[in-house]
This record gives C-alpha cells, structure tokens and sequence, in this order.
C-alpha cells in the first residue's frame, strides 16, 4: 500500500502487509485495506492472490502424487 505520509521518501513509500494463509480471510484484508483505492486496482490485486493460491494447490497437488523414479543407465565400458 502506498500513503501519503512517507511521500518524501520513495523508498519507504510503500507498506507491505501480510496476508493470512486463508484464501477467505485474505480477501477480507485485501479488501479492508484497500477500501480507498480504485476498483480496478483492488480487483488486480485480488486475481493476482487467486493466481498464486491456484498454483499453490497446484503444487502441492503435485508433490502428493506419487510419480516413477527415473533411473539411468550406465555407460559401457
């Protein structure tokens, strides 16, 4: 989030906040802390979190199936 008050400082000038793990409950502070701002900019913001949850269940999903290990083989001598 960008405030006013650290305006004379540009590198300070943006806040990172932490989102909680839940999908939901990070919406909410999304949306809390982003009332103020425009629509189309919260509403980038909320598809960029749907974006990262997305390829975190991807992830994970693919860590739990069990896949074949690859062998190689040996070079002739």
């Amino acid at each position: 989030m960008k405030t006013a008050e650290r305006a004379h400082l540009p590198n300070k000038l943006w806040e990172r906040v932490k989102l909680p793990r839940n999908y939901e409950k990070a919406m909410e502070v999304i949306k809390k802390h982003l009332e103020h701002w425009p629509e189309l900019l919260v509403h980038k913001i909320k598809q960029r979190l749907t974006k990262m949850t997305q390829y975190r269940i991807r992830m994970r999903r693919l860590q739990l199936k069990v896949r074949e290990k690859i062998m190689t083989v040996p070079r002739k001598k």
